[in-house]
Formats: C-alpha cells, sequence, structure tokens
C-alpha cells in the first residue's frame, strides 16, 4: 500500500468523482482508477460503487475513511518529528532535580545523544522552583522535576509515578508510627 493510494482514496470521498479527483492531484483518470484497484485488492473489499453519477463510497469504504485518515496523519507526524530531530544541531539544556540525576537522568542522556546525534547536551541539577524560573528565562530547554510551579508559557508532560516508602527506627510496624515524630521537608 502506497500513500499516494490512500491520498487518492481520500479525494474520492470528498469528491466522489475519479475525473474530478484525477484533475485535483494532477494524475490520469485512469491513474486514479488503478490506484483505487490496487487499494482494494490490498483491502480485499470494492470501496466505491462506481456509475455515470460518480463515485459512491461502499460501507467497507466509509469504514476504512477513519484508518485512511489516520495512517496519513501519522505519516505527516512522523516525517516532522523524524526531520526536526535531525536538523537538530545545538546544545539541549537539561537540568533534573537533585536525587534524580544518579537514578534517572543517565538513562535518559543517553537516549538524547541516541536520537540528537548532533547535539550537544548541557546536563545540571537543580531544585524544582529554580528550574521553572530558568525555563520560563529561557535558560533551560528540559527540566525534570517532582512538584513543578505552573505556568502558563511552559508545557507540563508527566513522566511517572514514584512510589514513596516510610521509613523508622522506632516503629516496627505502621500502626505503631507517629507522624508527629517525622521530619518533613518543606521544599519541593
Amino acid at each position: 500500500m502506497q500513500l499516494d493510494h490512500i491520498e487518492t482514496f481520500l479525494d474520492i470521498m470528498e469528491s466522489r468523482n475519479f475525473n474530478r479527483t484525477a484533475d485535483r492531484l494532477g494524475v490520469t483518470q485512469s491513474t486514479v482508477s488503478t490506484r483505487i484497484r490496487n487499494l482494494e485488492q490490498a483491502i480485499g473489499s470494492e470501496l466505491f460503487l462506481r456509475g455515470r453519477a460518480g463515485a459512491e463510497p461502499t460501507a467497507a469504504g466509509r469504514r476504512f475513511e477513519a484508518y485512511a485518515r489516520a495512517m496519513l496523519s501519522t505519516w505527516s507526524q512522523a516525517r516532522h518529528d523524524v526531520r526536526a530531530f535531525n536538523r537538530f544541531e545545538g546544545t539541549l539544556r537539561v537540568a533534573a532535580q537533585v536525587g534524580m540525576t544518579r537514578s534517572i537522568l543517565p538513562g535518559w542522556v543517553e537516549t538524547l545523544f541516541q536520537v540528537l546525534p548532533k547535539s550537544s547536551i548541557h546536563v545540571e541539577s537543580d531544585y524544582s522552583p529554580q528550574m521553572i524560573s530558568d525555563l520560563s528565562l529561557g535558560n533551560l530547554d528540559i527540566a525534570v522535576v517532582y512538584a513543578p510551579r505552573y505556568l502558563p508559557e511552559i508545557s507540563y508532560d508527566p513522566l511517572m509515578v514514584e512510589e514513596y516508602v516510610m521509613v523508622s527506627t522506632t516503629a516496627r510496624i505502621l500502626s505503631e508510627v507517629n507522624a508527629d515524630t517525622y521530619i518533613r521537608p518543606g521544599y519541593t
């Protein structure tokens, strides 16, 4: 299956006419017919009822339309993303919150090097408020933080959920734990 087959199919879904689609795509009517015939063979189902009045989609054609649109959209997005990565030649400034630099960051930076082979990556460790400030000022490109302060000009994507475990030298079981005897950090 080729993308021009999908594009041709979607144009006929809109125009309902093989000749009109041929004109719009700048190809011959026989090319349009061949593309649709090849697509129908690949799918194993007739997609259009052809007649003097034009082309009417079959039930299979109507059902296939959403998949065809998704395929073109996925292809367009993939092409855009890959081109963007291939063109990126610069320094990517990445920061991670203290505590993440040894656990999460090494593997992540290694992946960035594989995905962005023409770039250099500057990595630093800091605390959430400073990193959010640096992002908003343009001094950082990416920050990995625990609990960010949300600003409208910054995009946020959750990466993971971390499990916390209570540790104590005095309480042997959770029911014996007195919350007043624990230190609670005041930073994020």
